[in-house]
């Protein structure tokens, strides 16, 4: 085991649980949920199927590609077993050689990369959030801390 594979098995589960929590909202609304707000967690997901692949060595792109709720859930759960599979078995000082959408080539460790897509999900979870509350909705409550307690009383 990595020194850093709890932190980040904690904060994807973290996210993950969060990433239900709104597919759950989704379905629940239909079409009621903000188009805008539905086209940045897809958008989300997309990105962490992105970096997946990139830290695979394969190439994808399309990251503001709009999915049917269904296969929205599907790949869900999907990036997630590809992030947890990264972070159980990936050496996190690896570095990733990638070009981004625009063809620019970088290069990045796989430690970074993950810590970047986690902070890709808090950035667009409280745009999606603000957008709910605009609306007069109440949506879940996304601190960290409060996922913890719940689930270490689980």
């Amino acid at each position: 085991m990595n020194e850093m594979q709890p932190f980040f098995e904690k904060i994807y589960g973290y996210h993950h649980h969060l990433s239900k929590h709104f597919m759950a909202l989704i379905l629940e609304k239909g079409n009621e949920f903000p188009q805008k707000g539905y086209d940045l967690f897809c958008h989300m997901i997309n990105a962490q199927r992105i970096w997946n692949k990139r830290i695979a060595g394969d190439v994808i792109t399309k990251p503001f590609e709009v999915h049917t709720p269904e296969v929205l859930d599907g790949l869900i759960n999907e990036v997630n077993a590809q992030s947890l599979h990264i972070i159980r078995h990936d050496d996190m000082h690896r570095i990733i050689h990638y070009s981004n959408t625009m063809g620019e080539t970088f290069a990045n460790s796989v430690e970074d990369i993950l810590y970047h897509v986690a902070n890709h999900h808090s950035h667009h979870r409280g745009q999606i959030t603000a957008l709910l509350r605009n609306q007069g909705w109440d949506p879940p409550v996304t601190d960290y801390i409060f996922y913890r307690r719940d689930k270490d009383r689980n």
